[in-house]
């Protein structure tokens, strides 16, 4: 497939959905924005730490979340627990890469920082 046609097929999945990214570096979290808006999406919501991630999803749940792996320093996998009893597709990104994940998460999809859109585009589309 084509990038153009890998494009299409992200703006397909992401069209009208609101994505939570948490990332405690806010010009991550705003590049990254940019990115899922490029891709399509009508909505990103911004969490910088784990109790601010579990505040927000209790007030709404989002379509899709992009997860860093550490947030100040302190593993996400409460807010990651939270998502997989909720049902909420997510993936992590890190800059450690995916040695940085406990076996319970390895499965999981990981996009090491930093990435390209066509990466974000294609962890989006594995996700779908």
């Amino acid at each position: 497939m084509d990038l153009d046609s890998a494009f299409s097929v992200v703006m397909t999945e992401l069209a009208g959905k609101h994505v939570l990214l948490v990332d405690d570096e806010p010009l991550v979290r705003f590049l990254v924005e940019d990115m899922l808006l490029r891709l399509g999406c009508v909505h990103v919501r911004q969490a910088a730490d784990i109790a601010g991630t579990i505040a927000v999803l209790e007030e709404t749940t989002p379509d899709l979340v992009v997860l860093d792996v550490f947030l100040d320093g302190v593993p996400a996998y409460p807010v990651a627990e939270r998502l997989a009893a909720i049902g909420v597709p997510f993936f992590f990104m890190t800059g450690f890469g995916r040695k940085s994940l406990t076996d319970r998460w390895a499965d999981r999809i990981v996009l090491a920082k930093p990435f390209s859109v066509e990466a974000l585009a294609d962890a989006v589309r594995a996700l779908a």
